[in-house]
């Protein structure tokens, strides 16, 4: 999955945590920092040096309690881990390029296979990103949190639509009437 999806799950994230927990529009920060830190590894070993599928989502609870911002960030980074198991692997051209490394486990010491239910920029991964992010927004319609809402759709609406669409082999399902307006 793109990073706009992962920084709008982190979104839902936050908001829960700000929501049930009490802890504030600081939780959804660092739920958002949480959620797209672990793509900054594409600079070295991307999905293996700071994706943890298995290691970061037990560690929340260990974090947690040493504070719960922190165990609030662990547990969005390993969800951001977990995500991209669904995706379409270790790859650099998101929705064209096979590849049966999806995320390192380094408790297993071995790739994950990617599972393939949602693409990177396919129209799926648009739909699953504004969802998410609607979702957020309509549950805690503070301001900035709306416009984050906004701007990260906004942002994978126009890299999913914009460069991988006709590779993607759901747009070739949509009517024409909705092509010609997502160009």
């Amino acid at each position: 999955m793109m990073l706009p999806t992962h920084a709008a799950t982190g979104l839902l994230l936050g908001v829960a945590a700000s929501q049930l927990l009490s802890f504030g529009d600081a939780a959804v920060f660092v739920a958002v920092v949480g959620a797209v830190v672990p793509d900054m590894d594409i600079v070295m070993s991307h999905k293996r040096t700071l994706h943890y599928p298995v290691l970061g989502s037990a560690s929340a609870v260990l974090f947690w309690v040493l504070s719960p911002y922190a165990g609030i960030l662990a547990l969005s980074a390993g969800l951001h881990a977990v995500m991209d198991v669904f995706s379409n692997g270790k790859t650099m051209r998101p929705g064209t390029d096979p590849d049966p490394r999806a995320v390192y486990s380094h408790v297993s010491g071995s790739w994950i296979r990617p599972v393939h239910l949602c693409l990177t920029g396919s129209v799926r991964d648009l739909a699953l990103c504004v969802s998410i992010a609607g979702f957020a927004a309509a549950v805690q319609p503070g301001t900035w949190i709306l416009s984050a809402s906004i701007a990260v759709s906004a942002l994978l609406g126009r890299y999913a639509l914009g460069f991988v669409q006709r590779e993607d082999p759901e747009y070739d399902r949509l009517s024409e009437y909705l092509k010609n307006r997502l160009l």
